[in-house]
């Protein structure tokens, strides 16, 4: 759905996002890698960056020690999305 998001009305994938983002609360991440692209592009477009930054946010929350937090936050170069 992520990938032909153009057509699809702003509301509904601006649902997914949340939907997205509460799902990686949940599970683990290696489930959610094919989406980090999507996110950071997402960032870019004023319509779903909150969605996007949802997303990213969750995924830096994750319950894990603070040098896997950094190590994620470099390897899907959250900072370089910022």
């Amino acid at each position: 759905m992520l990938s032909s998001y153009a057509v699809f009305p702003i509301k509904t994938i601006r649902g997914t996002l949340k939907v997205l983002a509460q799902l990686i609360d949940w599970n683990e991440l290696v489930h959610f890698g094919e989406f980090i692209d999507y996110f950071k592009n997402f960032v870019k477009m004023k319509n779903f960056r909150q969605g996007a930054f949802l997303c990213l946010g969750s995924i830096v929350a994750k319950g894990m020690s603070e040098l896997d937090k950094i190590n994620v936050v470099k390897q899907i170069e959250f900072l370089e999305t910022l």
